[in-house]
């Protein structure tokens, strides 16, 4: 089963996540917190890891350079209200893919997509 992991501050929108990708076949685990996030990433692993920008804790672009610089290959994801240059730049750098806040049901097929592409990649 495919496992995902939604790093989302926001209680509506990380359920709005979850309720999406469990309804799509998804095994879905969520974290509120960038404290929370990076534990669960080490004792797990996820095919997705789909992060917000801003935490209260962290910035998630943080824990996602991260995950780029060790052995584990999941597909990156940042959720992000506002896509600055910066932002984009450095997502692109780290091959993160970028997605608008708030929840939206055509982000989130895309994503299924660019997971898929990516399988056919390795």
């Amino acid at each position: 089963m495919t496992r995902i992991l939604i790093v989302e501050p926001e209680k509506k929108e990380r359920t709005l996540y979850c309720d999406f990708f469990t309804n799509n076949g998804w095994f879905v685990e969520t974290a509120n917190s960038g404290l929370s996030a990076y534990y669960q990433i080490c004792r797990n692993q996820y095919d997705i890891i789909l992060i917000a920008s801003n935490l209260p804790d962290t910035n998630g672009v943080n824990i996602l350079m991260e995950i780029t610089d060790s052995k584990r290959d999941p597909l990156l994801c940042m959720i992000a209200k506002s896509k600055s240059m910066s932002l984009k730049k450095t997502c692109e750098k780290h091959k993160i893919h970028l997605l608008n806040k708030p929840f939206s049901e055509k982000n989130c097929l895309e994503l299924l997509d660019k997971y898929k592409k990516s399988l056919h990649t390795k």
